[in-house]
Formats: C-alpha cells, structure tokens, sequence
C-alpha cells in the first residue's frame, strides 16, 4: 500500500521517503540525492540535505573535525578540504542510492566521522604498515584465488 496523498507531500516537502507500515505513514529515510545531516541552524534535529549542496565546514563543525591540515602524527594524512569534501560526496552518494532503494531492509546507512576517509587513512588505521626488511623487491605479486 502506499502513503496518502497528504503524508506524501508532507514527507516530500521535508525531503523524506513516504513509507506505510501496517495502519501507519511516516516520513522515512532522506530522498535519493539527499542525506541526512544535523540541522546547522543551532537544533539537534536532522534534515535531508541535498548532497551537492554539501559544504566541508559544516561536516567539519559537526564531527569535531578530526582531519587537522598537515598533522600526519595524529594519523591522518595530509589531504585539502575539497578533497576530504569530494570523498564525503562520495560516500554520501552511496549512503544515499543505498537508502532510496532499501525501504523495508530494517536499517539505513548514514554519515560518520570517518565518511570522508581516504584509502590512505584506512591502510594507517587498519594497523597495515609495510617495511621491507629482506632486501626482495617491495611488490609482491597479488594473490589470485
């Protein structure tokens, strides 16, 4: 069954999936193109926002920003703010097309403070760090199962 056509545009108007469940409408996860983000104004209520209206300061000021520029001791590598921003788009995108197409899975994905983190900043926090202490060459070819 689906929404009426009042809870619709009520969700739609919030950028929200109308959804039924049993007897009951509500506004669900955020629309594709939208993700949900801590409203800026000053509340702790979320908002779907449009992605590519994303903006790094405001990721930054909500996840207490752990990316500070140049500090590679705190494990981060160095990585410019529009950088970390298109990796949040990107992760964003997917959280998004995930979500629009998952209704009735039970869960959602969302944003983190790690969602804008590089390849590089998994292989440092993953614990991976390779030394060549035995003199062979630093590739070693990739296994194929």
């Amino acid at each position: 069954s689906s929404c009426s056509e009042q809870s619709g545009q009520m969700c739609f108007d919030s950028n929200r999936q109308c959804r039924v469940s049993g007897e009951v409408e509500e506004c669900g996860p955020c629309l594709k193109g939208y993700i949900e983000f801590i409203d800026m104004s000053g509340s702790i209520d979320r908002t779907c926002t449009e992605i590519d209206g994303l903006q790094w300061e405001d990721f930054e000021a909500v996840y207490l920003s752990r990316y500070e520029e140049g500090s590679t001791d705190t494990g981060y590598y160095e990585v410019s703010p529009s950088e970390r921003l298109e990796l949040l788009v990107a992760a964003s995108h997917f959280i998004s097309h995930h979500n629009s197409l998952n209704q009735s899975s039970g869960y959602t994905l969302g944003l983190t403070p790690r969602s804008a983190d590089g390849f590089e900043d998994y292989i440092h926090r993953s614990g991976y760090f390779f030394v060549n202490l035995t003199g062979t060459r630093a590739e070693l070819p990739e296994y194929d199962a």
